[in-house]
């Protein structure tokens, strides 16, 4: 049986390995495994943010992680990590400078030619294990992520995903209520969409 749970500290582990498993040639997964526990840890502990986790006894299945404030809030979250972003910044400068200008350039996610207040919550990530598949874990996920928002006063919620080659997970998103509110292109050429829900 299935299980929807807020995320601790010590889930960071877990939910990197998820990450890593659901999202093998996605960029924040090119940055490494130390990267990815520091993120989803920052995430965690961030007061305008929420993680779900999703167990199947005392497995974990699933994850989902959000934020209430989508405007500034990966500025937000390396000023209250400063110090540790920076020696990550550092080995990432050394071993891989191009991610490093990606990361600097992917902090907003905005379209050049639709103008947006961004007054909605965003959906970071959404992962589930390869066994956790076909089993309706992503759903309970995205649906408990909601009622959470919805407790914190959040009306909509939104999302980016890839344009291309992404049906079903785009199909995902629209049986689940959310519809497109714009296309942009993310450094260097990749071509998203934003999507949204009203949660009330």
């Amino acid at each position: 049986m299935i299980t929807i749970q807020k995320a601790d500290v010590g889930d960071a582990v877990s939910i990197t390995h998820i990450h890593l498993k659901a999202f093998k040639n996605f960029f924040l997964s090119s940055l490494g495994e130390d990267f990815l526990k520091f993120y989803y840890t920052c995430f965690i502990k961030n007061k305008d943010s929420v993680v779900f986790i999703a167990k199947d006894n005392d497995k974990i299945m699933g994850f989902a992680a959000a934020t209430a404030i989508c405007k500034g809030f990966n500025i937000a979250l390396i000023k209250q990590n400063i110090f540790s972003f920076s020696l990550l910044g550092l080995r990432l400068l050394v071993t891989n400078p191009k991610a490093l200008v990606r990361l600097a350039r992917n902090m907003t996610k905005k379209s050049d030619e639709v103008q947006s207040e961004e007054d909605y919550a965003e959906l970071y990530s959404i992962g589930v294990a390869p066994e956790g598949q076909g089993k309706g874990v992503g759903k309970e996920l995205l649906s408990r992520m909601e009622q959470e928002l919805l407790e914190w006063n959040v009306d909509k919620l939104s999302l980016t995903t890839d344009y291309y080659d992404n049906d079903k997970t785009i199909g995902f998103y629209k049986a689940m209520g959310y519809s497109v509110l714009y296309v942009f292109t993310a450094y260097p050429k990749r071509k998203m969409y934003r999507m949204i829900k009203k949660l009330k």
